[in-house]
């Protein structure tokens, strides 16, 4: 072949090999120091994707197994509370065995009762007591939860714990005194007769309904919000708003006092704060605070607060008025009565039915904690597995790639040299221009 020097083809190719070798040398290098032999989606398109499903399930199954070790937590802080009360309803189940026999005289049976109502006392207390991450366990309110025992949706665990406070277990009747609503100290009402009229006869007023003022129960006039009409005239003025049904007041000899009242409640909607309440014009209801925290409604018997609660009272409520919301009560009556033999006898077939509960709570809680034992191992298999191919798809073989690596490292090398080679050929040309 010829000789040129314009263009070096030869040192063309070993550059454009060398390159090449470098670029692999580049990414064995990249997958080594990493670790991995997908970096970025152009290194495998179609094995990312997979490999980040399979991602994604073992980062779920890897909480899942916490989850449900929590669980297990859980159910271990009810189950521990719960062998408590098991020893103290087999303490009373003996007393009443004891007290059952009648060698026992009223003061035996007294002391005995002492220690009963100690024990049941300490079984509400230890129902009110355990709790998990704030949450009470064994007052009935832990029902209906879900455990995710799961990577996915709807993979849960059903999980219900009875109400096992002395109540629950039938030790004693609650009986719950709901809210309910009173009239406050009537408020005075300032009025005052008409000008230029002639006094109304004296007397006990009271407004009724359909707008009658009536005196002694005879109706004697008619009333407006802010005006008394008796015997054809607008005798009693006062303020916007005052006058409605439930106002009484007092004519004598010409001076007149007025008090509002209000009738008990008929009805309330929603546990509503205890407090005092005033009612102002506009149908506003004042809390003891003067924050306005509702209104009447338009037949004047309702009030609708904020929080969206009711109450509603058997009369209409009037401006300058008020009312009470006493506090909700309860009221405990103990069932488990040794005093006599046949109370003890009594309490026990009661106190075999409660240590019946919670033995059948304990079972369904160990049955519980076993099944979740399982599913912890399930899941931690299941994630190693996944693991595994997830790292078979996105991890290095480091010794394919050192095997890689090493030869990209004598081809660089080679190239390298043969790319010197190459440049030096031309140089036979300058022997020809001598």
């Amino acid at each position: 072949m010829g000789l040129q020097i314009n263009h070096n083809v030869p040192a063309i190719n070993a550059y454009r090999n060398l390159t090449n070798t470098q670029s692999a040398l580049g990414l064995s290098l990249e997958r080594l120091s990493s670790g991995l032999r997908i970096n970025r989606a152009a290194d495998d398109a179609a094995g990312l994707a997979i490999s980040e499903k399979l991602r994604t399930q073992v980062g779920g199954l890897n909480q899942s197994v916490s989850n449900a070790q929590h669980s297990v937590s859980l159910i271990q802080t009810a189950e521990g509370a719960l062998n408590e009360v098991h020893a103290m309803l087999q303490r009373m189940r003996t007393l009443a065995v004891q007290s059952a026999n009648d060698t026992n005289t009223d003061e035996d049976r007294k002391a005995i009762q002492k220690e009963v109502d100690a024990l049941v006392k300490e079984i509400d207390s230890t129902a009110t007591r355990t709790q998990f991450n704030g949450m009470n366990l064994l007052d009935g309110n832990f029902k209906d939860k879900y455990l995710q025992i799961g990577a996915n949706q709807n993979q849960t665990m059903g999980v219900s714990i009875a109400d096992l406070s002395a109540k629950g277990l039938n030790l004693i009747d609650r009986t719950e005194v709901t809210q309910f609503g009173t009239t406050a100290t009537p408020a005075t009402i300032t009025l005052g007769i008409g000008a230029a009229v002639t006094a109304p006869e004296d007397g006990n007023y009271v407004l009724g309904s359909n707008k009658q003022v009536l005196l002694d129960g005879d109706v004697v006039g008619t009333y407006t919000a802010t005006a008394i009409n008796i015997d054809g005239k607008d005798r009693i003025s006062a303020t916007a708003g005052v006058f409605s049904e439930g106002v009484a007041f007092a004519i004598s000899a010409g001076a007149v006092s007025g008090t509002t009242t209000v009738a008990n409640v008929t009805q309330m909607n929603g546990q509503i704060k205890a407090g005092t309440y005033t009612v102002t014009t506009g149908s506003n209801v004042l809390d003891s605070s003067n924050n306005v925290i509702g209104k009447i409604s338009t037949d004047g018997k309702t009030v609708n607060f904020t929080a969206g609660q009711s109450i509603t009272f058997t009369s209409k409520l009037s401006a300058g008025g008020g009312f009470v919301i006493a506090a909700a009560t309860a009221d405990d009556v103990k069932k488990v009565d040794l005093s006599s033999r046949q109370g003890a006898t009594n309490a026990i077939k009661m106190l075999d039915g409660a240590v019946g509960k919670i033995s059948d709570q304990r079972a369904d809680l160990g049955a519980l904690q076993n099944r979740l034992s399982h599913t912890i191992k399930n899941l931690s298999v299941a994630a190693e597995n996944l693991t595994a191919s997830e790292s078979l798809i996105r991890d290095t073989d480091m010794a394919k790639e050192m095997t890689a690596f090493t030869g990209s490292q004598i081809l660089q090398q080679a190239g390298v040299s043969m790319l010197g080679q190459a440049n030096q050929s031309a140089q036979s040309v300058l022997k020809l221009l001598g």
